[in-house]
């Protein structure tokens, strides 16, 4: 598996400066996201509800999201962003509002049950940004000096990790510290302030129907355009981009997605109306190699934080490794981005997933706080590639015009994880204790390398 070290692989991102604005609206719009669990169950907890009673609200989103949160990105594939996005984000923000006026009035519990099926409508604001990152590079749309595809993955990992390791701690803060709603509301101003910068960020959204256009134009030059003034055109597009500018009305990017192109993206909606999940073999695989990493890490953590308080009676010491743990994966995925390892998608996904198995296998060896402090700066490092490859092999598995839905079925795959590990994990805790918990977290692990070396000839044939 041959690789080369880029140092400057990043500068091509930050050079394209229309970027700018939808990939702020998607951090403000990932911190909401990243606040919705803790912040529900804080808040529901902190206003006198049972810890069951908060679970049960955490996990009825988890459940919403896995269910109606693909299906909001299938339209957004199918009739754009701009369509979409606005009005499904108003919905699931209507249902956190719901959650915050219940606790704020004592309103029947019943309600939050409600808020929390509308909370699913969120589109995946990981699946947004990266969705925009394809189309701006496949496209042609920066010219030669377009990043690497791996690369925007690797800083988009990156911003997960800042993001997955500063968000709860703001949302417990600010409800600890001021009111019970206050760290859902500050999610909520988070995710209103984002969507209106993605929203107003139009010339970087995918058109329905552009990678057909492109597909296309490949064999004969646009009727409007001469193929010598498309291509000085699409250069001065690239170079509006990087700039920050929108393209012109005239430039090659508007005669490679005309309206005839929407009119054929909305045809073919007849044509694709089943899901990813049920047709596509390789997103489906994706999806539990991302419940399976959820569920481990479900299972790491709630051990470690049991660890923590029954084991040392320092629950400072969780809060240490779970920091220890955002941090070596946050390093890792950045230098990530800047290697190019030329080798099969197929034969990348399964190395990756053998190494994130035997890294947070090892959790079964956990047997004080020094072998778990080891088995942290180990097993952490191996978390951004594997993620990092799992959304490159989802970009690989479908059109371009179905990467919104394929990647958010991967992380619909870790949100449903997440949400069934902590709970596996309190049972295994209060019968048999942390270290039966660690392994069994360790198990899990080890069944990420067996299903992609069972799913590898199938991977082999659909991704190369």
């Amino acid at each position: 598996m041959a690789s080369s070290f880029n140092l400057n692989a990043y500068g091509a991102m930050f050079r394209v400066r229309a970027a700018y604005s939808f990939e702020v609206g998607g951090l403000l719009v990932r911190m909401y996201a990243f606040m919705r669990t803790i912040g529900t169950v804080s808040m529901l907890t902190l206003s006198g509800y049972s810890y069951f009673m908060a679970g049960l609200v955490a996990s009825v989103v988890a459940f919403a999201l896995f269910l109606i949160s693909p299906r909001v990105s299938k339209k957004i594939d199918e009739r754009g962003q701009g369509a979409i996005v606005v009005p499904a984000t108003c919905i699931a923000l209507s249902g956190c509002a719901i959650l915050l006026v219940t606790v704020l009035l004592k309103l029947p519990i019943a309600l939050c049950f409600v808020g929390a099926v509308l909370m699913g409508f969120l589109p995946t604001p990981q699946a947004l940004t990266r969705a925009r990152w394809v189309y701006l590079v496949k496209s042609g749309r920066l010219g030669d000096g377009a990043p690497e595809l791996k690369t925007v993955f690797s800083y988009e990992g990156v911003m997960d990790d800042i993001v997955f390791m500063v968000s709860p701690a703001i949302s417990i803060a600010l409800a600890s510290g001021i009111h019970p709603i206050a760290g859902m509301g500050c999610g909520f101003i988070c995710c209103v302030v984002g969507t209106l910068l993605l929203a107003s960020s139009k010339d970087t959204e995918p058109v329905p129907g552009w990678e057909k256009k492109l597909a296309n134009r490949k064999g004969a030059a646009s009727a409007d355009c001469s193929e010598g003034a498309a291509s000085a055109e699409s250069g001065a597009a690239a170079e509006g981009l990087r700039n920050g500018s929108a393209p012109a009305a005239g430039s090659g990017i508007a005669c490679d997605v005309s309206a005839d192109s929407v009119d054929d993206a909305r045809a073919g909606k007849k044509k694709r109306s089943r899901s990813l999940f049920l047709t596509n073999p390789v997103v489906r695989t994706l999806f539990f190699l991302s419940l399976l990493m959820g569920c481990f890490f479900g299972i790491f953590d709630t051990a470690t934080v049991s660890f923590a308080q029954i084991e040392l009676n320092d629950p400072v010491f969780a809060s240490l490794i779970l920091a220890i743990e955002s941090l070596v994966s946050t390093i890792v995925g950045f230098v990530f981005g800047m290697i190019l390892i030329t080798a099969r998608q197929s034969k990348k996904m399964l190395a990756f997933s053998i190494v994130i198995g035997l890294g947070y296998g090892s959790m079964i060896f956990v047997s004080s706080s020094v072998s778990l402090l080891v088995v942290i700066f180990v097993a952490a490092g191996t978390y951004a590639p594997f993620v990092i490859t799992l959304n490159e092999t989802a970009e690989r598995a479908v059109p371009e015009a179905n990467i919104t839905e394929a990647l958010t079925w991967v992380t619909s795959g870790s949100i449903c994880g997440l949400a069934f590990g902590p709970t596996l994990a309190g049972v295994i805790i209060d019968t048999w204790g942390s270290f039966a918990c660690f392994g069994t977290g360790a198990f899990v692990a080890l069944a990420i390398p067996v299903l992609a070396i069972l799913t590898y000839p199938m991977m082999k044939r659909q991704v190369g």
